[in-house]
């Protein structure tokens, strides 16, 4: 709530029109002499009179409240924030009239600080309007969440297990993509056969905003190192992160993989093509400071929700709405400068209601959301606070049989999901993800340097039970196969043969992964950097790097946190205790919000209130347009009391025609172009449909044979021409007498 003497001073800076047909409108015909100052002192405490406050909120709908609470709860926004906040309830027009309705009826007023005309409540009803600026439950709808809140949900699309299966399907399928983002027919056909409806899809959008997916000479290859890095983060922020790569990639034409597949000939060199245009081994990831910033204001818009409680989707996105704000700009003083849209920078730009739409469908992809059929959403009882699991519990996780088939429960941890993907071929991933183990998957374990050992020790401690036989000797004749010719690809030491006595030490020991040939040594080493290293605590001054071997960029990025820790470091959230009241509010299965009702005693009151104005109007004698003009500020619940019928100077304005008035029309379109203010317009369109439009007119163009009114329509877009005699109803839109 502002300070008086800012409400003053709002009023005391509009033009002498709209000042003085305010103050008519309240306190009558204004005697001369007068000053303003005093004018507005005597407004004030008219307003202030207690049979006018109790009257005033009366006069209150459930759209004022909902009103009055979001302009306190946004802290002072402006009308742009206002119809984000609103988006989806109310349109651009809807809201601008009811603002202007508010502001004429002394309730909201604007202020200009030092970057924009902001919003405010008018501090003089302070003591009427306290209870509705402070109930979350107006703008916060919910209502009891049906079913057991302590049992776990249901199996998210993008959990952990899912995402693991769908980076072991990418990583065997290097030639999963074409050149153009697109999968290849026969990849797709295949990962239709094995995922459920979109799931892959969405996988793949997620592993390549993490920066998971990277391009190679052979095409496209998980980048297993990332994806290590993603397993240390806890349960739920590995989903936070999930959820912003993917709504990441959901949002930006950039990410858009799954365009319309082309022909499948010269695919290969399209794919070559392909890398090289890439410019970076890591394509389409998601910026560090984007992916970060948004998993973390994901998690705050979690922390705001109850579990024990389903929100409608206007709830969601208003949550969301106030979450991006108070992650994207700090409070600052009135006379301070803020931004118009503090939180356009956060979104990157994005449409602030496609923004919303796309965090809540990622968030219930990876299950921090629960979604009914009827669209609410509550939140699922994943624990925020849960530490990383220690893998390898004592319960099996998998099951596995002589067949070579393996199936993972979704208990198993991220790291030992992922490190089966390592060496398995996923056949299945829908409620059950199962396994196979192949020649081929073994192979490829192998070339990522698995030993047979390893394999059977994490088959075997997985699955609490030993491996059979069979398994045991397939994979041991395939080892077999595999070391006897072999193609290497890493970082390789070369040592002279009076200094091979250094190959003892154990810091570069450990990281002989085989000798090549006598004093050539392959490395287990990620790059040139990490050998040093290790040489130079062996003893050695002088290591000699060629500049051709292999970049060291990745390992240099990946020495940074990647995915830092956000549960552990969370900032207060205001909004989850305001939010708190909500649930006391809510009866079981019903909805809480019943504040911004009006009931059905307020409603009989209002009604007889006005019905008494009304009478008192129709027995004094006064000019027609006199009468409708009072009769309308009636209606509109400008008035307060009897006082404001005797004597009222006012002045009459034709805001619409329509039909046949075709001279009516010409002069509202006239005005509404003089005063710089919008018009609302309906028309037939060329099948007889209604058509409607809100915009700026610009002009009217008598050059053809009928008169053209041509406006600019909002949201911008190509100007419309409509002839004078096809519209229905042209109507003005005043603009707010505080000049916006």
């Amino acid at each position: 709530m502002g300070d008086i003497a800012a409400w003053k001073s709002a009023l005391l800076t509009l033009d002498d029109v709209p000042f003085f047909d305010l103050i008519r409108g309240y306190l009558g015909d204004i005697r001369t002499p007068f000053n303003k100052q005093r004018l507005v002192d005597e407004l004030a405490g008219f307003l202030g009179r207690r049979e006018n406050l109790q009257t005033l909120t009366a006069y209150l709908d459930a759209t004022d409240r909902k009103l009055i609470a979001a302009i306190s709860s946004l802290n002072e926004p402006t009308a742009a924030e206002l119809t984000s906040f609103f988006d989806g309830e109310l349109s651009f027009a809807e809201l601008h009239g009811i603002l202007l309705n508010l502001e004429e009826r002394l309730i909201v007023y604007r202020f200009q600080d030092a970057s924009a005309r902001r919003l405010a409540v008018n501090p003089i009803l302070s003591p009427a309007l306290e209870p509705f600026e402070h109930d979350a439950s107006i703008l916060y709808p919910a209502s009891a969440a049906q079913g057991e809140t302590d049992l776990p949900r249901s199996r998210a699309a993008l959990d952990d297990v899912a995402l693991a299966a769908a980076a072991a399907f990418v990583e065997r399928r290097a030639d999963l993509f074409k050149a153009d983002g697109s999968f290849r027919k026969k990849a797709a056909e295949e990962a239709a056969s094995i995922f459920p409806a979109d799931d892959f899809e969405r996988a793949v959008r997620t592993l390549r905003g993490l920066g998971a997916l990277r391009l190679a000479a052979a095409g496209v290859v998980v980048d297993g190192a990332r994806l290590r890095s993603l397993a240390e983060a806890s349960p739920f922020d590995r989903r936070a992160y999930c959820a912003a790569a993917l709504c990441a990639s959901e949002l930006s034409p950039a990410h858009d993989l799954f365009g319309e597949s082309g022909n499948d000939a010269d695919e290969d060199e399209a794919a070559e093509t392909g890398a090289r245009r890439a410019g970076s081994p890591s394509f389409g990831r998601v910026p560090r400071e984007r992916l970060s910033s948004w998993a973390r204001l994901f998690v705050s818009f979690l922390d705001a929700l109850d579990p024990a409680l389903s929100y409608p989707p206007t709830t969601l996105a208003r949550i969301m709405d106030t979450r991006e704000r108070a992650a994207a700009a700090p409070r600052k003083r009135r006379w301070e400068a803020r931004d118009a849209d503090p939180a356009a920078g956060l979104r990157d730009g994005t449409d602030p209601s496609a923004f919303r739409r796309a965090a809540v469908d990622s968030l219930v992809a990876v299950g921090l959301l629960e979604r009914a059929d009827d669209g609410a959403c509550r939140r699922t009882l994943l624990n925020p606070a849960a530490p990383v699991p220690v893998e390898n519990a004592a319960n099996p996780v998998i099951v596995l049989d002589a067949a070579f088939s393996v199936v993972a429960y979704p208990e198993i941890g991220f790291i030992d999901a992922l490190s089966l993907g390592a060496f398995l071929d996923v056949r299945e991933a829908g409620r059950a993800v199962r396994y196979e183990l192949t020649r081929d998957s073994a192979v490829r374990g192998f070339d990522r340097g698995i030993s047979v050992d390893n394999m059977l020790g994490l088959l075997e401690s997985l699955a609490r039970r030993p491996v059979a036989q069979n398994v045991r000797w397939s994979l041991k004749e395939w080892f077999e196969r595999y070391s006897s010719v072999c193609v290497y690809h890493g970082t390789v030491l070369v040592v002279a043969p009076d200094r091979r006595y250094l190959m003892q030490a154990s810091p570069i020991a450990e990281l002989v992964r085989r000798e090549l040939a006598p004093g050539v040594y392959l490395l287990s080493a990620r790059d040139e950097t990490e050998a040093a290293k290790a040489l130079s605590k062996a003893g050695v001054d002088i290591v000699a790097i060629p500049s051709d071997g292999p970049s060291g960029a990745e390992a240099t990025e990946l020495r940074l946190p990647v995915f830092p820790a956000i549960t552990r470091h969370r900032a207060e959230n205001p909004l989850a205790a305001s939010l708190a009241a909500v649930r006391a509010a809510s009866p079981a299965g019903g909805a809480a919000g019943g504040a911004a009702e009006e009931s059905g005693e307020s409603k009989k009151a209002v009604d007889a209130k006005l019905a008494e104005l009304r009478a008192l109007l129709e027995a004094k004698r006064l000019p027609k347009d006199q009468r409708d003009e009072l009769a309308a500020r009636i209606d509109r619940r400008v008035v307060l009391s009897a006082g404001q019928l005797v004597g009222a100077a006012v002045r009459y304005e034709k805001l619409e025609a329509k039909g046949l008035d075709y001279v009516g029309k010409v002069r509202v379109a006239e005005q509404a172009i003089a005063a710089g203010a919008l018009v609302e317009l309906f028309w037939r369109g060329p099948k007889g449909e209604p058509v409607r439009a809100l915009g700026s007119p610009l002009a009217l163009d008598k050059s053809g044979g009928e008169v053209e009114l041509i406006v600019d329509p909002a949201p911008r877009g190509e100007a419309l021409r409509v002839p004078i005699g096809k519209i229905s109803l042209l109507r003005r839109i005043k603009r707010s007498m505080f000049g916006e």
